[in-house]
């Protein structure tokens, strides 16, 4: 028996897939709907990924090792939102989690952040 509140995230709009690889990435975050409180973050590869977000009074800054977020592997999250303008995310090497083979080559080169925004927790 739950005795807890109950607690539900509601999607508001479709995720926005947000580029991870070697090199940052820019994306546009579409106007978020209406009401929308949170964002949740699926990282669905095996690889660590950092994302950033940058507001509408700022200029765009790509994300860096050591800022924003960071995702692990295999990652499902709901997070309270800051309303960004743009996010910029990038794969980053762990032990245990390379982001490059042996010969330098990308494992992962579709590797994306996804995130959707919506309200609750």
């Amino acid at each position: 028996m739950n005795t807890g509140a109950s607690r539900i995230f509601r999607r508001a709009a479709n995720p926005v897939i947000v580029p991870a690889t070697d090199v940052a990435s820019q994306v546009a975050v579409p106007m978020l709907p209406e009401g929308s409180t949170t964002f949740s973050a699926v990282n669905s590869y095996p690889v660590w990924i950092r994302l950033k977000g940058t507001g509408y009074a700022a200029t765009f800054s790509p994300v860096q090792e050591g800022e924003g977020w960071l995702f692990p592997p295999g990652h499902f999250g709901i997070y309270a939102t800051q309303f960004p303008k743009w996010m910029s995310a990038i794969a980053v090497d762990r032990p245990g989690f390379p982001i490059k083979d042996a010969n330098g080559v990308l494992l992962y080169p579709n590797a994306s952040l996804e995130v959707a925004y919506g309200s609750g927790a």
